[in-house]
């Protein structure tokens, strides 16, 4: 009879030979996911985007979003001190903001 000590060896001896998984060729790292909720206008609007132009409705709004942001955050470092604005960014990634 096993003891727990070869159970334990056992189980992570299957764990260890597990194949690994693959990735999707499209893969682009690892993601943080930001759910929008648009009134149902927007979202005819962006799948008839997605019907005449072929672009993922996800992308389109991510390209969008990113350049926003850009000029967005362009503007308001502007309005800061330098010193200011690098507490901010800290601050903004710690989630304190």
């Amino acid at each position: 009879m096993a003891t727990s000590r070869d159970a334990v060896r056992q189980r992570f001896l299957r764990v260890r030979e597990a194949p690994e998984a693959t990735r999707r060729a499209d893969f682009k790292g690892y993601r943080r996911k930001l759910v929008i909720r648009v009134d149902n206008e927007l979202m005819a609007e962006l799948q008839l985007l997605k019907v005449v132009s072929g672009e993922n409705k996800n992308a389109f709004c991510v390209r969008v979003l990113k350049a926003r942001v850009v000029e967005a955050l362009k503007q308001e470092k502007e309005k800061h001190d330098p010193s200011d604005w690098q507490v901010l960014i800290r601050v903004a990634r710690e989630g304190r903001g």
